[in-house]
């Protein structure tokens, strides 16, 4: 089971040490077997069409794929030739949180065969990592993850430890996913030297983490080895010998080879631009909300809206700034969510239906055009990527946003005016007394969250159209989502749940006196705000809104 015409020979004496490491009395004990020596044997069996991994550095597990291979490591250092064996390899120099925000997967369209999760050393990491890999699963897929067996108690830390081998806290991932997955079918091999575990029986279309990936992470994130316990930890591991282990991909539900396809428009320019406007990262959440309810679905920037597929079930326009017009014989739905420069009102009735983010547009648009079909559809959150964090907000009060035209941001001038701490992410922004306070021209989508999550406040402003006319940005979402306190301008018509979180200002003395109401809140005020995070979940959230526009769809008979 030898490959050393694969295996540099650097890496193959630090194979030969690991095999030699012993595990602390009470731990799992590791067979003979390297894990890399294991992995072309897995090939061999599964013969994957796409092979998928996260955390490639050296390259040594990905030199034994030949087949189509996508591999994302934030700095590769790869000492194999991996592309020699593959007729296609794409390498992303990047997390794999930003990579799956980015949409790749859903614009490549594949299935993948087996996937091998070796990236951050951190429960959350592995867990969200699985929750996005599983989505893209062949039904006979398999995911293998490393790193999830520790043989002493200093390598399971979460705080890496001076020296010395370290796996952090992924071996919560097996527990979390033997508690809320039982539907799975999970092997813990004894390859060293710290296990792979082989996760098969897997459904793209479960919503269970990722519905709960909050709470599951407020659940885990204080559990350590200790407090678990060494016979619980074995007894979950529960150690499979890797020789005598087959995948089975048998017994595999059948489900249809074609879903219905939902096209979303976002008036983002092209897909060059696109990582810099909000539409996008909206419309690429909505989309994975209905990926998990069942359906195909697909983000078209304006450049892809003339070349868009003539079978797609469903468009639904994320109407901001530009009209896009409905394709003969395809439904068309709009989501209202910001008032469009260009776009004209006598197109609203082209639509099978009309969703308005705004109560009080929608009051006049009913008014104005009786007989429209129309409704009340309010911004959302991602709650895969906004919720609370596991420590206490940190000092620091963010604002998220661009300063494009040099225009003062109102709320940015009234906390400045205040003297408060403001760091700023985002473009743009010139002014002698702005410039201090900006941290970086821009942040990750992905990593809002928990920007959010460790903000004593988040700070959030309105368009003056959006302000007047009470279209409530999803920055307000995002942040109550993550339970950071939000002080923002004077939009009209927030909602009544939202009032007693946020905190709207008009002068400098409002934004303080906000501020120091939010300093003065204790441990009790705190849970209030984690609990109504926790409550927006099931009303508010993307998955919320994809439900209603499905269920409008099947009342007009358009699905």
């Amino acid at each position: 089971m030898q490959h050393p015409d694969t295996i540099p020979n650097r890496t193959r004496r630090k194979l030969r040490d690991e095999c030699g490491l012993t595990s602390a009395e009470g731990f799992p004990q590791m067979g003979a077997t390297h894990y890399l020596d294991w992995l072309p044997d897995l090939h061999r069996q599964l013969r994957p069409d796409t092979y998928f991994e996260i955390g490639t550095e050296s390259g040594a597990s990905l030199a034994f794929a030949r087949c189509f291979s996508i591999a994302v490591d934030p700095q590769f250092r790869l000492q194999a030739d991996v592309s020699r064996n593959k007729p296609a390899l794409l390498q992303f120099q990047t997390t794999s949180d930003a990579f799956f925000a980015s949409g790749m997967l859903e614009r490549l369209g594949r299935r993948v065969d087996l996937a091998f999760l070796d990236g951050l050393h951190l429960f959350e990491a592995l867990l969200r990592d699985f929750i996005h890999i599983e989505r893209h699963m062949a039904p006979d897929g398999v995911i293998a993850m490393h790193d999830c067996v520790p043989i002493n108690a200093t390598m399971a830390l979460r705080d890496r430890a001076d020296g010395g081998m370290w796996t952090g806290d992924v071996w919560k991932v097996v527990a979390i996913l033997r508690k809320y997955r039982p539907d799975l079918r999970i092997s813990c091999l004894d390859l060293a030297p710290t296990g792979l575990v082989v996760v098969q029986g897997l459904d793209p279309a479960n919503t269970i983490l990722s519905d709960r990936l909050a709470l599951i992470e407020q659940e885990f994130a204080p559990l350590t080895l200790d407090t678990f316990g060494q016979e619980s930890f074995r007894r979950m591991i529960d150690l499979t010998p890797a020789a005598a282990f087959r995948p089975d991909r048998a017994a595999v539900p059948a489900r249809p080879k074609t879903r219905p396809r939902i096209a979303i428009k976002a008036c983002t320019p092209s897909a060059a631009e696109a990582e810099n406007w909000g539409d996008t990262h909206f419309a690429r959440s909505l989309a994975r909300a209905f990926q998990r309810k069942g359906f195909a679905a697909r983000v078209d920037c304006m450049s892809d809206w003339g070349t868009a597929p003539a079978d797609d079930a469903l468009d639904i326009v994320l109407q901001g700034h530009d009209y896009h017009p409905p394709r003969d014989g395809i439904p068309a739905l709009m989501w209202y969510i910001y008032p469009g420069k260009r776009f004209d009102p006598e197109n609203f009735s082209r639509y099978g239906h009309v969703f308005a983010a705004s109560r009080p547009f929608l009051r006049r648009l009913r008014r104005d055009r009786p007989g429209l079909s129309c409704s009340f559809l309010p911004q959302a959150f991602d709650a895969e990527t906004m919720a609370p964090g596991p420590t206490p907000p940190g000092q620091i009060h963010v604002f998220v946003g661009n300063n494009h035209f040099g225009h003062p941001r109102p709320v940015v001038e009234l906390a400045l005016a205040a003297g408060i701490a403001l760091d700023i992410h985002g473009s743009g922004w010139t002014a002698a007394h702005e410039r201090p306070h900006v941290v970086a021209p821009v942040v990750a989508n992905s990593d809002l969250g928990r920007l959010y999550a460790g903000a004593r406040a988040v700070l959030c402003d309105h368009s003056a159209p959006m302000r007047r006319q009470g279209f409530v940005s999803n920055r307000i979402f995002d942040a109550l989502a993550c339970a950071a306190p939000v002080i923002c301008d004077a939009v009209a018509d927030l909602p009544a749940a939202f009032a007693p979180f946020v905190f709207r200002v008009e002068t400098a003395a409002d934004l303080a006196a906000a501020v120091a109401a939010i300093c003065a809140e204790d441990a009790p005020r705190r849970a209030e705000r984690i609990a109504f995070a926790t409550a927006l979940r099931e009303t508010d959230s993307f998955d919320a809104r994809a439900e209603t526009i499905l269920t409008r769809a099947h009342d007009l008979g358009l699905l």
